[in-house]
């Protein structure tokens, strides 16, 4: 006996094939994860591996990576994750003082990466006041919360 599959049969078959390839290229790229501080120094054209899913995975490196440096960064979430609200280098503000704008950011940084020779400090409220978290310079923390600052900075500083 010859079955045939109705026209709704294999789209619901093909959605299905669809939606675990995805999946399967999502979860692998999802579980690539390297950190600021991980990242290794390398020139141009310098060929890198990173780990993605116990797997050693070759990258080119492209580009310019001192537009980098002396820069600070801050992200929403923890593990240098979700939108980066916080991308400023030294002498970018007036006093290497910096105020974290808008509604987005202000309050809502809970990783940050200080790749400058200044140490950062991180302040709980506009105008450089109130409590502070220090990073020194050329390191991060990708989880504030461990220091108990997470989602508190509104504004910053290069101290030199």
């Amino acid at each position: 006996m010859n079955k045939t599959m109705s026209e709704a049969g294999w789209a619901r078959r093909m959605a299905v094939v669809a939606t675990v390839s995805i999946g399967a290229v999502l979860g692998l790229v999802g579980s690539a994860s390297a950190s600021p501080a991980d990242a290794p120094a390398a020139d141009e054209g310098t060929v890198i591996s990173f780990n993605v899913g116990g797997k050693e995975m070759p990258a080119k490196v492209t580009g310019d990576v001192s537009k980098f440096a002396g820069r600070a960064f801050g992200w929403e979430d923890n593990n240098f994750s979700g939108d980066r609200y916080i991308d400023v280098g030294q002498g970018e503000c007036s006093e290497d003082k910096c105020e974290i704008d808008g509604w987005n950011g202000d309050n809502e940084i809970s990783s940050v990466n200080n790749d400058s020779t200044c140490k950062l400090r991180l302040f709980a409220n506009d105008a450089w006041t109130g409590r502070f978290y220090d990073l020194n310079k050329q390191t991060s923390n990708g989880n504030l919360s461990s220091v108990g600052f997470d989602n508190e900075a509104e504004s910053l500083q290069f101290i030199c």
